[in-house]
Formats: C-alpha cells, structure tokens, sequence
C-alpha cells in the first residue's frame, strides 16, 4: 500500500483465513508457505485471520511452529463473519502492495509460486489482487 514505507510496491501480504481449523493443516499450510516466501525477493507478511474459532488458533500456532516463524506471521481474530468478512479484514490489515488468499488447508507450491504472482497479477488462476 502506498501509505506503507516500509514495503515496497514487490511486497507481498499473504491472506490465511480460518474458522475452526484442523491443527495439523494449518501448520503445514503455514509452513509451505514460509518455504515458499523465502524464494520471494520482496518483502512480506502473512495475515492469519482467525474468524471467531472454537479452536485457540494463536497458541496453537505458538505450540507448533518455530519461534523464528511467529515473527513473519500475524495472528488477528474476529467474530465469525464468515470467509468473506476474514478475507475483507485481511485486506484491512495488509501492509503489501499486493494479496495473496490461501485457504488453511491447501498448500503453497514451491517454484516462484510468488514470483510469478507478481509478474502476472490479473491471473485469476493464482488467486490474488493488489491491495489498495
């Protein structure tokens, strides 16, 4: 976003909404996209949105990941809005240029999945928008 400096127009905010999320899948979610952020050449962040879980998401989180990686991941909760209302508040709280949504149980794929967002940002297929 432009009012942010500290992020350049190549930094990049991905977007994890969740509600009630299987452990397991998040974390490897998490994980697979701290791999493939580490290819990525601009700044970044990743945006858990927690949509009001049963489930206490942030400790969780804190259990299973490395403390290294809590420092790339922000953890926001809401009352459940549903997977729009999480995916707007991402939006909200995003400092990148541009966004990135990955659901909690899918993986991100390795290779310039990042890299390639960005240089082709109107693909619908990848799944992202530039956050205004």
């Amino acid at each position: 976003m432009s009012t942010v400096s500290t992020f350049s127009e190549s930094s990049l905010s991905v977007i994890v909404p969740c509600y009630n999320s299987n452990p397991e899948w998040l974390v490897e979610c998490l994980r697979s996209v701290l791999i493939a952020l580490r290819q990525f050449d601009g700044l970044s962040e990743i945006l858990v949105i927690d949509d009001g879980s049963k489930v206490p998401i942030r400790q969780m989180l804190r259990k299973k990941l490395p403390q290294e990686s809590m420092g790339m991941i922000e953890i926001h909760r809401q009352r459940n809005g549903g997977l729009s209302a999480a995916r707007n508040a991402g939006i909200r709280k995003a400092k990148g240029e541009w966004c990135h949504f990955i659901v909690d149980f899918d993986l991100a794929h390795l290779g310039g999945r990042f890299e390639g967002f960005l240089a082709t940002p109107m693909n619908s297929a990848i799944g992202g928008s530039r956050c205004l």
